[in-house]
């Protein structure tokens, strides 16, 4: 579920997928009073997830062992490789 959920967040930084807010049938003026504190996906999301970013694609976890160095996003087979803060911060671009 995690993993899913890091792969949505990274889609969403990239822009292979659009970031949108399901309506489920909420009052408008409600809405937008919600939206007055600024905007909450894209590009503030993708900041504030830097550091599930780094825990699942860049840091090597001892209890994947098999083959080390191994990243919850390599198990999850969402990642082929370690990646470099770098990497991840180039995302945030």
């Amino acid at each position: 579920m995690v993993i899913r959920w890091c792969k949505l967040i990274v889609d969403i930084a990239t822009g292979e997928v659009e970031d949108t807010a399901e309506d489920a049938g909420k009052n408008p003026a409600a809405v937008e009073l919600g939206r007055k504190g600024g905007l909450k996906g894209g590009k503030a999301r993708a900041e504030s997830m830097t550091p599930v970013l780094f825990y699942n694609f860049g840091r090597p976890h001892t209890t994947l062992a098999n083959p080390y160095p191994r990243t919850p996003a390599m198990a999850a087979g969402v990642a082929d490789h370690v990646w470099t803060m770098t990497e991840i911060a180039a995302l945030l671009d």
